[in-house]
């Protein structure tokens, strides 16, 4: 007998503890939090000031706007989303002159995750609160977005006029002058729709990022936020479709790459942010993550930030500008510096993006090419102010190398900020292509304040920068790195011809018309020289091998909703050669072995078990998972039915009454055990996801949880079911089934 049982407490311990983390192909793993590991969490919460990447992906998941990009589509097709279809263009004349009208039908039935409805009045609200912060003394660092032609209007910089509610569905715009990509901007995040409620969103102040709670009308709301954990949990009062695969998100911050990555292949994390190789999964562990055959390495796929080398048009003529295209060694970095995660840019505006011209070729290094433009820039003495070309004689395109690197014809400098090993080489490169058409290069590594002083201030001839988009209209490459106005004209271009393109670019509403501009400015840009387009990215993608489908798109947006989840394929943690060699365990021993030797005796003994818990009585606090060493935002404690704190009461229960207890639900003993399964697998989850779990109805399980939290170290808040520490609740749960064991022996009358 002795035998039997040791063998069957066995099977019974390795099973109760592994498998929250094992599944056989016909068992569902019950919904538990995603986690998702992060470099950034966010960093500015209120979406009219917010322009990192981290913010914008952190509201995107809980706000939504006017309109949006389907991300399924490779194009990013703009599709109606709070609206219910496009808007209507007018024109309308007002005291202060014509304006140009766009008036938008809105969807009904939505609601704010305050419960307040959404309609025409929030729509005014929001965008009256951009206004006042794209004028005030407090003024957003978007405002520039919302102020297209500042420079062309000056006494009206502001795009949109005002905006009017014409009943509760209909909403109209007033704009001071046309704006093309006027709908492209009303998809970017600073455009999402905000609940008019005072106690939602402060009027006259941004969000408090550590303090406040972002509400909007997205799939997700957010649950907490802390410097280390947001908390995002799926709205079920949502009204734009049927519940995701993710229920719920957990969003780790994670200090350096390494370590990120390393959680990752271990499964502590199920999904990583920025996944593209060259920005997010280090190169280094491509592959590890190739031969693992828990994570799936993507296809490729073209990003759209462009990674650029910029010439100051002040200091460097057309001409020598146009040398320096044809002379840099494109391929190398591409392959060598790039590792085969980049792909070269055949223009300023990326593939992806609207109206990108696809005949355009990839540039390539002609130095033959390069001497003869640096020839005829001598020749037409074209050189500016201190950087004026010197005159050589006995040169010609055919000379050789070392004739060539050994005259100087103009002196320039390359500047870049210390730390980005890509930028230090390319200057490098640099040094050594443009040497062989006369110009001598200067690498200056500066840190990164000094690097946009520098930028600002004129001083660096030559320097290497990215763009990105911050919504899909080519304006927004275009006009921020190109026109006079603009504080990210870094090249201090000035063009005539350009600038009346840039300004045609804008108001022309005719789609054809509009694509034939951009077309026309793409290629006069690149006869200009004002830079040489290097790459993008061209990333593959990691996943855990449950994860069938992301949503990828050019524009990396992440948005959760999209995101399909196959449970059973993720284990979390621990090695996963561990969780398949426990896999067999669990099934022969766990389920045959355990369910043959025990079931007799178990429900006699089930009253012993928690003699060892009689005296434990756990402190109320809230604690993550043992993944995140991070605790969340207290929130109030609530029962079932009362505002009374339930929790562990075991201390003060005479042992008598809980053998009593335990003796009257011996046929709830097999949901016992699954129970206390599913609470090692996530230490906090809705009862409603529980319930679901165990086949009960949600009343059914409140009353089993009045019984069950005497004997077993959880608490209940806010409708979840939270264990206080995982590590100590599984101890405790080890402690029940050793105590179960002895029990068993003395009642045959032996010992260990």
């Amino acid at each position: 007998m002795k035998k039997k049982v040791l063998v069957a407490m066995l099977a019974v311990i390795l099973g109760s503890f592994f498998s929250p983390f094992l599944v056989s192909g016909d068992q569902e793993l019950s919904p538990r939090p995603l986690i998702y590991g992060t470099s950034s969490l966010v960093v500015d919460l209120d979406p009219q000031y917010a322009w990192d990447s981290a913010s914008i992906a952190h509201i995107d998941q809980v706000c939504e706007g006017l309109f949006s990009y389907d991300l399924t589509d490779p194009n990013l097709a703009i599709q109606p989303q709070l609206a219910k279809a496009f808007g209507v263009w007018g024109t309308e004349s007002t005291i202060n002159g014509t304006k140009y009208s766009y008036t938008v039908e809105l969807k009904t039935g939505v609601t704010f995750h305050d419960d307040s409805d959404f309609d025409a009045e929030d729509v005014v609200f929001t965008f009256d609160r951009l206004n006042r912060f794209c004028s005030n003394e407090t003024k957003t660092q978007i405002a520039e977005l919302y102020e297209p032609l500042a420079a062309l209007y000056p006494n009206t910089p502001l795009l949109i006029y005002n905006t009017t509610a014409l009943n509760a569905t209909q909403v109209k715009f007033l704009l001071n002058y046309e704006y093309a990509a006027f709908v492209s901007l009303l998809c970017f995040s600073g455009s999402v729709i905000l609940s008019n409620n005072p106690g939602s969103t402060p009027a006259d102040d941004y969000y408090k990022t550590e303090e406040d709670t972002l509400i909007g009308t997205g799939p997700y709301y957010q649950d907490s936020n802390t410097e280390r954990l947001t908390v995002f949990r799926y709205n079920d009062d949502w009204y734009g479709g049927e519940a995701p695969d993710i229920l719920e998100m957990h969003w780790v911050l994670y200090d350096d790459v390494t370590t990120k990555n390393q959680a990752f292949l271990s499964g502590d994390i199920d999904a990583i942010d920025k996944i593209d190789t060259i920005s997010g999964i280090s190169t280094e562990f491509m592959e590890e993550y190739e031969s693992s055959e828990h994570h799936d390495v993507g296809d490729r796929m073209q990003g759209t930030v462009i990674i650029y080398m910029g010439f100051d048009c002040n200091k460097v003529d057309k001409l020598t500008r146009n040398a320096m295209q044809a002379a840099l060694d494109y391929r190398y970095i591409i392959e060598d510096l790039g590792k085969g995660e980049l792909a070269p840019l055949s223009s300023i505006i990326p593939k992806g993006i609207l109206f990108h011209d696809e005949s355009l070729p990839a540039p390539i290094q002609n130095v033959t090419l390069a001497r003869k433009l640096m020839l005829q820039a001598i020749d037409s003495d074209k050189g500016i102010g201190d950087f004026a070309l010197s005159t050589i004689t006995g040169l010609n395109a055919d000379s050789t190398d070392d004739e060539w690197e050994a005259t100087t014809i103009v002196s320039y400098n390359y500047t870049y900020n210390i730390g980005n090993s890509m930028r230090e080489g390319v200057g490098e490169l640099a040094k050594a292509n443009f040497a062989k058409i006369g110009i001598k290069v200067t690498v200056i590594g500066l840190t990164w304040g000094e690097f946009l002083d520098s930028l600002d201030d004129g001083t660096c001839q030559i320097f290497m920068l990215g763009w990105g988009p911050d919504f899909n209209d080519p304006s927004n490459y275009i006009n921020p790195l190109l026109s006079p106005t603009s504080s990210s004209n870094h090249a201090h271009i000035n063009d005539t011809k350009l600038n009346d393109l840039m300004l045609e670019g804008l108001i022309e509403t005719n789609p054809k018309a509009r694509e034939d501009l951009y077309h026309e400015i793409q290629t006069y840009v690149e006869d200009l020289g004002v830079g040489a387009y290097l790459y993008t990215s061209n990333a593959r993608s990691v996943y855990f091998t449950g994860c069938l489908n992301t949503a990828r798109n050019p524009m990396s947006k992440v948005y959760f909703y999209l995101w399909e989840f196959d449970y059973s394929n993720i284990p979390r943690g621990g090695g996963f050669s561990l969780w398949y060699l426990l896999q067999g365990l669990l099934i022969f021993g766990g389920m045959v072995i355990g369910g043959i030797l025990i079931f007799v005796g178990f429900l006699k003994s089930m009253s012993k078990l928690v003699e060892g818990m009689a005296n434990k009585r756990r402190k109320s606090n809230n604690s993550i998972d043992r993944f995140y060493m991070q605790t969340e935002r207290e929130t109030p404690i609530k029962t079932f039915e009362t505002s009374k704190p339930v929790r562990n009461t075991s201390q003060n229960i005479p042992v008598e009454l809980i053998e009593t207890q335990i003796e009257t639900q011996k046929p709830k003993s097999e949901l016992l055990i699954k129970f206390s399964r599913i609470l090692k697998m996530s230490s906090e989850i809705d009862i409603s996801l529980v319930a679901q779990g165990l086949g009960l109805t949600k009343s059914e399980l409140n009353e089993y949880l009045i019984e069950w939290i005497q004997i077993m170290p959880f608490q209940i808040r806010n409708n979840r079911i939270i264990v206080e520490k995982l590590k100590e609740f599984t101890a405790s749960l080890d402690q029940m089934f050793e105590n179960w064991q002895n029990n068993e022996l003395k009642e045959e009358g032996k010992k260990l």
